[in-house]
């Protein structure tokens, strides 16, 4: 009995002792389990975070590649612009320019005109004043000489 009891006790002792043994592993897996799940998540933050900032720097890029391209568009439209206001004023001047030149010329010739009728009628007084001077000393003559 003693040898049964001892068998039964050896028996029992063994079942218990796996038991613990698989009790460990099983705590041991779980707790492996755990500490892997905690690794990953980290990891995966890390990755979130990275991929995060990836994409934060790629939407910061391109905006800027999309600024800068719009930036030269503007420049660009301002600048045909720009052109084309100083062609208009450059024409609107001209015509103004023209107009004025346009405006002495007739003058001067007005002023040359007026000069030449003048001229013609100084010349054309003193053709008729010496005429009748000519006339009147022609009869005076004629007027004395038959007196005396």
């Amino acid at each position: 009995m003693r040898r049964a009891a001892t068998k039964i006790q050896q028996i029992y002792r063994g079942h218990r002792s796996r038991l613990i043994l698989m009790l460990c592993r099983i705590s041991a897996t779980k707790v492996q389990a755990n500490y892997r799940g905690i690794v990953s998540r980290r990891r995966l933050k890390v990755f979130a975070s990275s991929a995060t900032l990836i994409q934060a720097t790629w939407r910061r890029v391109s905006t800027q590649m999309c600024y800068h391209h719009d930036l030269s568009d503007i420049i660009f439209i301002q600048s045909l612009m720009r052109k084309r206001i100083a062609v208009q004023n450059f024409c609107e001047q001209r015509s103004a320019a023209i107009k004025i030149q346009t405006r002495v010329r007739m003058l001067q010739a007005q002023h040359n005109l007026e000069r030449r009728q003048r001229q013609d009628c100084a010349s054309t007084i003193i053709q008729v004043r010496f005429f009748f001077y000519v006339i009147l000393t022609h009869y005076l003559n004629i007027i004395f000489s038959h007196h005396h």
